[in-house]
Order: C-alpha cells, then structure tokens, then sequence
C-alpha cells in the first residue's frame, strides 16, 4: 500500500537549508538511547517532585532544591558527556576524511556537532516548562527570577557542552582525564561565573526588577565567546595543516577583553571585569604557547594583501599568525592587557602584584622546558599539561616539607619553589607574606623564557620574512603580466 501524500506544509523532515552535519547530529542523537533515557529519567524525576512538592505543607518551598538538584544534574552533567567522544568518534571511526569531502570546514563540523546536542538540551529544558509553572501555583515562586536562573544554566550547559567537544578530538589517555577536569572544575567555576561574577552587570541598567534581563543578556555575551573558543579549538585539533585558524581566535579574543573593558567605564565593577578579562585570556595564552608553526605562502598571504601597508601586515603576522614562536608575542599582550586591569583595581596592594606575575611566568614555563627538551615533542597540548602537573606535585612536596615540623630552617622552600613558578604560585597563596621570596626567581625564569623563545624562534622568524619577499614577488609579477595584458588589449583596440 502506497504511503499518503504529504499535505501543503506537512514537516516530514529537516529543511534541505541546514547543514547536512546539524541534520545527521540531530537525527542520531534524537535517536538515541542516550537522549530517550535522560529524557525519561527528567520527566520521572519531575513526577516525583510534583508529587513531594504537593504534599509539602510549607507550600513546596521544601522541595526547590530537589527540583534544582535534578535539572542541574541534566544540563550541567548529562548532556555536556554527550559531547565528550563527538570529533573522538568521527576520527575512529575514520570517516572524518568523508566529512571533508562534503567541503564542510572543521569549524562547522564542530558547530554541527555542537548545535545538535544544545538542541536536545534546549529540548529537554522546554519539557520541564509544566512543572515550573507548577511550582508556581504550589509555592507561590517567581516564575520570571525561575526563567532567568533556567536562562543561567541553560548558557552554562553550552559552555560545558563545548568545552568537551574542543577536547574531544584528543584522544590520549591523559587528555581523557583533562576532559574529566574540566567538566568538574569547569562546571563549578562556569555556575559561579554566570551566577555570581556577571551578576553585577544588573548594577549598570535599569531598576532591580529589570536588572537580571541584563545580567542574563551579559552572560550570553560571554558564554557565546566560550562556545566559538572551544569549538574552534576541537576545530584546529582536526583542520588539514594549512588551514588558519590562530590569527581569527587571536583577534577575536582581543574583541572580548576590549568589549570587558568598555563595560568597565560603563559602570561594571573591576574585580568583575578583571575576572572576565582573565578567564578569557587564560585558554586563549595556553593555546597560543602549544601552537604548530604552520608556514606557508597560503597562510601569510592575507597579511599583506587586506593590509592598505605591507609593512603593518607583516609585523601583524609576527604576533598572529600560528605557531608558538608568534605565540609568545601574543601571550606577553595578554599579560599586559591584564596588568592593564589589574591597575584599574583600586584595592589592589604588593602581594596581588606578585601573584599575578608569578601566575604569568608559571604558564609560560611549560614553553621552555619544551623548548630546551623537548624541541621535537608531536603533541605540544599535552606536555604543556604534563609539565603543569609536575610543578604541582613539587608544590605538594614543598608544601610537606614546609609543613613538617621535623625539617628545621625550611625557609629555604620559598624560593626555591621559585624555580617551579605554578609550585611557587600555589606557595605564595599558602603563605601570602612570602610572596616577595618567591617573587624575584620566577622573574628570572620568565626573562630565561623570553630568551630561549627567542633564540629558538628566530628561525621560524626568519622563514616568515622569506615567504613574504617571495609573496611580495609574485604579486608583483602577476600585477606586471595583468599590466601588460591591458597593454595589448588596448593596443589591439586602437589598431582595429
């Protein structure tokens, strides 16, 4: 028997105007096991707390955090895992390269990935609707506050959801357990920064009542950065070599701190704005010191060409163009746009200079151990990781020693955990008085960084400078042999 025919306006399927990645992504995901069960899972949960929530004799303002508790643990726990294994799974699998051949970039196959799995989520936060309107009519609540901290959670969930896709396309065991790491401390650090550090954007607008639109609207600002960050960096982990994707992050990292600083002068306390500027600038810093210097004619190209002066795009390619070497440039801007705003910071004292010093120089060192030991390492990410890991048990062991009382004239720990400038970080809060101790080697380790990139980058410097002369002179011959092309055009014009 033949199938009926769709009606005018009948939806069978997917628009043919979405990206065949969102259209494959959602219609796995929809069927899956996976999304079946959470979606089951909230809605029994939901039954349950309606019915707690109705036998509740303080109106059902006992059962809140019940309520809370199970749509936290589906935005921020289990649709966030969903992406932990997305551009893992393609790579295994090896269809990747078939992915390729569709002429999506690595971006959009990311965004697909992404957008599919923020739809369900989105999916799942409109199946709870009922029941918060439930809790209205059972405890008296205020469903708009109940929406805008929905709104909250909802941004946070992307972030995460995001977060573990850019690290998903690593598939070392140690970068797995990074991935852990990042959902727990990610997810605690991500609630407290849309709830608690954005929320003083309300202090700019309007009155109280209208203020948290404000913050809502201010968080997805900052949480629509974080999504392009790390879905550009799972982008970059699967791109063919040649493709650029630093000199846009880079730029566009810059256009948040500048935005963070507008805020600023628009009335957004500083030790918000400062806050932000660090949280964007620590990922974007990390990622540029393990960058693989990819050179070639393609790349340095777009310098000198969208540039109105040559010269200005060539130095601007010395500070945005991918590799460690330019990297580094960069890292150093981002560690004096934050002295910038550590200066707007009126109770800023000496020891909060010290500490944000020591804090740069532990994340550059990682660079020079590379640099001096490891020159030919395959997977730069993951020993700048390794490399943090082990200043951190040097700090655990300091930090014994220190504590001990059997070691007699242990003073000596401070500055030697100097050498190990994260150890000499995580000292220097244990003790805060000692900051000074430890301030003066890891400003000698930071220099003998400095020093070492430079020497071993001179090379991949001077590489850049030949690339742009034979750029230079192949534009010139084009233009010549176009020149001449009109030449005789209009010399066979006149003649006829």
């Amino acid at each position: 028997m033949a199938e009926p025919s769709a009606t005018p306006g009948e939806l069978r399927d997917f628009s043919h105007r979405l990206s065949p990645m969102l259209v494959k992504e959602l219609r796995q995901g929809l069927r899956s096991k996976a999304f079946a069960l959470s979606f089951i899972l909230l809605q029994g949960g939901m039954i349950i707390f309606s019915l707690a929530a109705a036998s509740d004799r303080s109106g059902g303002q006992g059962s809140s955090g019940v309520f809370w508790f199970i749509l936290g643990c589906a935005l921020l726990l289990v649709m966030p895992m969903r992406g932990s294994e997305a551009l893992g799974s393609e790579i295994n699998s090896g269809t990747m390269e078939l992915l390729f051949l569709t002429r999506l970039s690595a971006l959009r196959i990311a965004f697909g990935k992404w957008i599919a799995i923020f739809s369900q989520t989105c999916l799942l936060v409109v199946s709870i609707l009922p029941f918060l309107i439930l809790r209205y009519y059972l405890g008296g609540i205020n469903v708009v506050q109940e929406i805008q901290i929905l709104c909250l959670l909802l941004l946070a969930s992307g972030v995460l959801t995001a977060g573990l896709i850019g690290f998903s396309g690593a598939n070392h065991p140690l970068l797995r357990l990074l991935r852990i790491g990042v959902m727990v401390i990610g997810g605690f650090f991500l609630v407290v920064a849309l709830g608690n550090m954005v929320m003083s954007f309300g202090s700019i607008f309007g009155t109280p009542s209208f203020s948290m639109w404000w913050v809502v609207l201010g968080a997805a600002v900052y949480a629509t950065y974080f999504v392009y960050a790390f879905l550009d960096l799972g982008a970059s982990r699967i791109a063919p070599l040649g493709t650029n994707h630093s000199t846009r992050k880079r730029l566009i990292g810059l256009l948040a701190i500048a935005v963070t600083f507008g805020l600023h002068f628009m009335g957004l306390p500083w030790g918000v704005g400062f806050t932000l500027v660090i949280i964007i600038a620590l990922p974007l810093g990390i990622e540029s010191l393990t960058e693989y210097p990819t050179l070639t004619r393609g790349i340095l190209r777009p310098f000198t060409e969208t540039s109105k002066v040559p010269v200005l795009g060539r130095l601007s390619a010395h500070l945005l163009a991918p590799g460690w070497h330019t990297g580094y440039f960069f890292y150093l801007l981002l560690v004096g746009l934050g002295a910038l705003s550590l200066s707007l910071e009126s109770s800023i004292d000496g020891d909060g200079w010290c500490a944000y010093f020591v804090g740069a120089a532990a994340l550059a060192f990682p660079l020079l151990i590379i640099r001096l030991f490891f020159r030919n390492a395959p997977n730069s990410f993951l020993f700048y990781f390794v490399i943090q890991l082990a200043q951190f048990l040097v700090f655990l062991l300091l930090l014994w020693i220190w504590d001990d009382t059997s070691f007699r004239g242990s003073d000596w720990v401070f500055p030697f955990s100097g050498l190990f400038p994260l150890a000499g970080f995580f000292m220097g809060l244990n003790e805060e008085s000692r900051w000074f101790e430890i301030l003066g080697v890891a400003v000698v380790i930071f220099l003998l960084t400095t020093v070492v990139v430079l020497v071993t980058g001179i090379g991949l410097h001077t590489r850049m400078s030949r690339l742009f002369g034979l750029v230079s002179r192949k534009r010139k011959i084009e233009t010549g042999e176009e020149e001449e092309e009109s030449d005789e055009s209009t010399a066979t014009h006149l003649n006829s």
